[in-house]
């Protein structure tokens, strides 16, 4: 079941979602029943070096210290799923990046690396008709209770660095939307910054428009000790257009899910 509201004061919204927003003047939202912190991850989206490199149809490296966005998003969305708390550690243990690894292969469909490269192509009008498909998509499956994977497109296509740029695509887990004024303020999880409560994605209905909570923007440097609080640099990604990553956890992955030791 999914949860609707349409007020003109505060309602008590706290014992349903620790992450949720605080209202303000009459619009509607929506959000996912259920989902909040005890699922989260609450490390960032930084990883050590590893000797192991997974490859995705034997031709796309992934490689955990350079990010596992998708792999984290998935993963978030994998322990809501079967009800399972996320392990609460300050960073992931080798069977925890392990899992959060084949969650990263998993989200890396044939759609989604299409994608990924056909929409660093796209024109600015393009962009927008991708926006509004995808909304319509991620409204969907927020209305029948399901956090959904949206691929942000962060970069547009230079000769020279065309197959480089696709990585420097994210990933985010969007797990509710409100909409005021015909604007749609989508409320996700970002793996690079977990703990905080505040970003936003946000658009005009027909996909125009679209613009994001500064923190969203933000990226950090890839220090040699992952454990330490990342440094953030001054230079902001763009995101031009988004699209819905339909994936699911194959049962291969599923395999190595870790569970906290109570709930075994």
């Amino acid at each position: 079941m999914t949860q609707q509201i349409t007020h003109s004061k505060t309602p008590s919204i706290a014992a349903a979602h620790p992450l949720f927003w605080a209202q303000s003047s009459a619009h509607t939202h929506k959000f996912v029943k259920g989902f909040g912190e005890q699922y989260i991850f609450k490390f960032p989206n930084r990883f050590k070096k590893s000797s192991r490199t997974y490859w995705r149809f034997c031709c796309i490296p992934v490689i955990p210290e350079k990010g596992l966005c998708g792999g984290m998003s998935l993963a978030v969305k994998t322990y809501f799923t079967y009800n399972k708390f996320a392990p609460g550690v300050p960073y992931p243990n080798d069977e925890l990046l392990e899992f959060i690894a084949r969650c990263q292969l998993d989200t890396l469909t044939f759609s989604a690396l299409f994608n990924y490269f056909a929409y660093m192509l796209t024109s600015q009008e393009k962009d927008r008709q991708i926006v509004k498909k995808a909304w319509l998509e991620i409204k969907e499956s927020i209305d029948q209770n399901n956090p959904i994977i949206v691929g942000l497109i962060c970069e547009k296509a230079r000769c020279f660095k065309f197959f480089p740029g696709v990585f420097k695509h994210h990933q985010i887990l969007v797990y509710g939307y409100e909409i005021e004024n015909g604007t749609v303020y989508l409320r996700l999880y970002d793996p690079k910054h977990p703990t905080e409560k505040n970003i936003k994605l946000f658009f005009k209905e027909d996909g125009s428009c679209l613009g994001c909570t500064d923190m969203l923007k933000r990226l950090y440097r890839q220090e040699d000790d992952f454990t330490k609080e990342p440094q953030l640099l001054p230079q902001k990604r763009t995101i031009y257009t988004f699209f819905c990553v339909h994936c699911e956890v194959s049962k291969e992955t599923l395999q190595h899910l870790p569970i906290q030791e109570d709930e075994k």
